[in-house]
């Protein structure tokens, strides 16, 4: 056989468009094989192929091969303890008698415990002779073989990953900020990979674990911004520099950030709304066709920071039969009214026809407030009301409700869990809502402490929109009739000087009529005259009723035109 099967050579290249020293983790090495057989007889020969571990291997057997799989495409899989993989019928030459090459992949797939190897190479074999050497043949000498080695082999290391630990995730997945918060959040993160260790875990339990460290993890940061949109943004430490959470404990008790929201303006109004929380660890030395998800890692679960520190806002009151309602800018959270803490306050403040009620009269007692008004919530579209629910035999008049008035108080979370609140425990504002039962022209306003007042719609005590009283109805018509008669007056004698001017009037119509055409007419129109002179006086004499205000009004109408004819024109002489 060392004659016939002398002439084979094994080449080894990368397959094309393969850099298989900056392999990505998840990618293979792939190399071809190229086979010669370059028998004397220019047959096909068997041969077979064997991993193997070059001369300057040092370490222990097959370490330089641990955890690697390597197969050959469409032959099978190869050992890395003297196993051999057969190829069954090289050829030697082609059709037409010329030497040819036979190539076929060989493909390696990373193991978890490193990243580069080194000193692997690969033989040709004859099969015959194979077979008959090894600790139980009778070889005297190494089977025929050719030997090609395959360079050094580099993945480039994933990045290792992050994670929220439990207690972070119970508390912080969706976390609550609202104007009495802690500022303060507590957040711990993780490495969950035990093979794959962050840099600053280098040389601890003396570097039993070193091989296992990633070296270029540069940083650890957590980062937020507006929930899906807008660019990450680190958390600062209390310097108010970007935060690096890595430590050398992460396979541990974890890595901790003492996060202080005040300091990037959480709590100052402006960021209210969802924020999502992200944890990041960044890694360097990749190759430039690195994808991101080999370069960076992060928390698998994003935690929700809700910011609300702004107080729910009164925008408009309405009465209905025995409901008061006040609407607010958010949705709001009703407390479990509690006599020792009460949330509201009501008490009757006027009568109808405005007269101011005592407070020691007219406030309610706490149990008549829990035990004969009823409070409810209502939300949706994220706005809430206060509906209060008055008892049906409530008195006439106005009633003040006043809202949160311990709020000065409360300094405990048990203490706020007692007032009113919108849904992220920012507590109503202090302030009182009067609402007005049975009353002609009742509405419902704000007033919020002592000497600010809102109204919440349009109220009728304004000016403009008062009932005109008797007296100024009768100043109005009066001045109307001035303005055509100057010597006009009402005094009681009116009704004798009526008399004495109707008999002049009578008088002089006769004479008229007799001296001209029109004098019908003109008569017909002093007769007017006179009998709007006395119904004026019957008027003047009882102006206290309702319906002879009405009719005064239209009297006063009449009697503009009427004086606008009182001095006709003139076909004769009056006597």
């Amino acid at each position: 056989t060392m004659w016939r099967e002398s002439g084979m050579i094994l080449q080894t290249e990368w397959s094309p468009g393969v850099n298989n020293e900056f392999l990505l983790p998840f990618d293979s090495a792939m190399f071809d094989l190229i086979i010669t057989n370059e028998s004397p007889y220019r047959e096909a020969m068997v041969y077979g192929l064997v991993l193997t571990t070059g001369e300057t291997w040092k370490g222990a057997d097959g370490a330089n091969m641990r955890d690697l799989s390597f197969s050959v495409i469409n032959v099978g899989g190869l050992s890395s303890f003297g196993s051999m993989t057969p190829l069954d019928s090289i050829n030697s030459v082609n059709s037409d008698g010329d030497l040819i090459h036979t190539v076929m992949t060989l493909r390696v797939d990373k193991g978890a415990f490193a990243d580069k190897y080194t000193d692997i190479g690969v033989q040709l074999v004859s099969e015959c002779e194979w077979s008959m050497s090894g600790p139980a043949g009778w070889m005297y000498r190494d089977p025929i073989s050719s030997t090609a080695y395959l360079g050094d082999i580099k993945w480039q290391r994933e990045c290792p990953p992050v994670q929220w630990d439990e207690t972070t995730m119970n508390r912080y997945l969706n976390y609550k900020v609202h104007k009495e918060s802690w500022p303060t959040l507590n957040y711990t993160v993780l490495n969950p990979n035990p093979v794959n260790l962050w840099s600053k875990d280098e040389g601890t339990q003396e570097g039993k674990y070193d091989h296992l460290v990633h070296k270029n993890v540069e940083f650890v940061r957590i980062q937020w911004r507006k929930l899906y949109e807008g660019e990450w943004i680190n958390a600062w430490n209390d310097d108010k520099s970007d935060a690096d959470v890595q430590c050398n404990t992460a396979r541990g008790q974890g890595c901790k950030l003492l996060w202080n929201i005040e300091n990037q303006y959480f709590m100052n109004g402006l960021r209210d709304g969802t924020w999502e929380i992200r944890a990041k660890v960044f890694c360097s030395g990749y190759d430039s066709f690195a994808t991101s998800d080999v370069k960076y890692s992060t928390t698998e679960d994003n935690l929700n920071l809700i910011v609300d520190v702004n107080r729910p806002l009164a925008v408009d009151a309405s009465v209905l039969n025995d409901v008061f309602k006040v609407d607010f800018s958010e949705s709001l959270k009703c407390p479990q009214l509690s006599p020792s803490q009460m949330p509201y306050q009501i008490r009757r403040v006027k009568t109808c026809d405005g007269s101011h009620i005592d407070s020691n009269v007219g406030s309610f007692s706490t149990e008549a407030v829990i035990n004969t008004f009823n409070f409810v919530c209502m939300n949706g579209d994220g706005k809430g009301s206060l509906v209060a629910k008055f008892p049906g035999n409530v008195a006439e008049g106005s009633y003040e409700l006043t809202v949160n008035p311990y709020l000065y108080k409360a300094k405990t979370s048990a203490e706020r869990e007692k007032l009113l609140t919108d849904e992220n425990g920012n507590p109503v504002a202090t302030a009182k809502y009067t609402a007005t039962f049975g009353c002609k022209g009742s509405d419902a306003s704000s007033t919020k402490g002592v000497t600010l007042a809102s109204r919440l719609g349009l109220s009728r005590n304004d000016d403009k929109y008062k009932k005109p009283k008797m007296k100024e109805i009768k100043k109005l018509v009066n001045a109307k009739l001035s303005e055509s008669v100057n010597t006009f007056t009402t005094v009681k004698t009116t009704t004798l000087w009526f008399g004495l001017c109707a008999t002049v009037l009578v008088t002089a119509g006769v004479v008229f009529a007799a001296t001209s055409p029109s004098g019908r007419i003109e008569g017909d129109k002093r007769s007017s005259m006179m009998h709007f002179f006395r119904r004026r006086q019957c008027h003047l004499s009882d102006a206290s009723s309702r319906e002879e205000d009405a009719l005064l009004d239209n009297t006063s109408i009449n009697a503009e035109r009427a004086f606008d004819g009182l001095v006709p024109e003139t076909y004769g002489s009056v006597i």
